[in-house]
């Protein structure tokens, strides 16, 4: 029995070495994986998320930005803040400078009097023929101020939400449009015009006035 006991002794022995070796190969193990994320971790750049390019300044949106607008109301349409602002006070006006840029030096600067667009000007944007986009092809339109002031639009806001006349169409676009017919009611005293503005690449808009405000719109092929 003497010589069993002390086999059973040492087998336990030789499993319990075992148990500590394989344990510290373990954390070893663990240690060095910790080690390496931590590392990792502390490098330049591997904890960094890549920046979002910012939203580009294009002639359409430059087109859609209107005199009496506020600050919040141009970057809104733009989609970014502005780059660069500058708030000099002449006299009890307090006037404020904005200025959104491209990559490539290009964009347009705004000047605000008492919180309302006063005058622009934009640079570069203008390089090639104008494309009107399907973008620009939403702001079209012409609500009641009833219609206005239901979807939350300010009163103050209610003439710089729209684009609903033929010259206001020109301005959004950047070019005259081609009239396609004009029918004059002499008994009711209206005149129904229908023009018509074309991309390169054949997309049309065609837009039908009456009483020189747009009623109705149509488009194929914008983008």
């Amino acid at each position: 029995m003497v010589p069993f006991s002390r086999s059973k002794r040492k087998f336990r022995f030789t499993v319990l070495i075992a148990l500590v070796f394989l344990g510290a190969i373990l954390g070893m193990s663990v240690l060095k994986l910790v080690e390496t994320q931590r590392a990792t971790l502390k490098s330049p750049g591997s904890n960094q998320v890549a920046a979002k390019p910012a939203r580009a300044v294009t002639l359409s949106t430059y087109r859609l930005v209107r005199t009496g607008m506020s600050y919040p109301q141009v970057v809104d349409i733009v989609g970014r803040k502005a780059d660069d602002t500058e708030s000099p006070f002449l006299g009890d006006k307090a006037e404020v400078f904005a200025e959104w840029r491209n990559p490539d030096g290009s964009g347009f600067a705004v000047t605000f009097r008492n919180g309302r667009l006063l005058s622009q000007s934009q640079t570069g944007l203008d390089k090639d023929e104008h494309e009107i986009t399907l973008f620009e092809y939403g702001a079209v339109g012409c609500l009641s101020n009833r219609e206005l002031q239901s979807i939350g639009v300010p009163r103050k806001d209610w003439n710089t939400q729209q684009f609903c006349t033929y010259d206001e169409l020109v301005d959004l676009f950047g070019r005259q449009g081609v009239e396609v017919s004009s029918v004059h009611l002499p008994n009711s005293g209206t005149t129904t015009e229908v023009y018509e503005w074309h991309n390169s690449d054949g997309a049309t808009v065609v837009v039908t006035f009456q009483k020189g405000r747009m009623i109705s719109k149509a488009m194929h092929g914008l983008r």
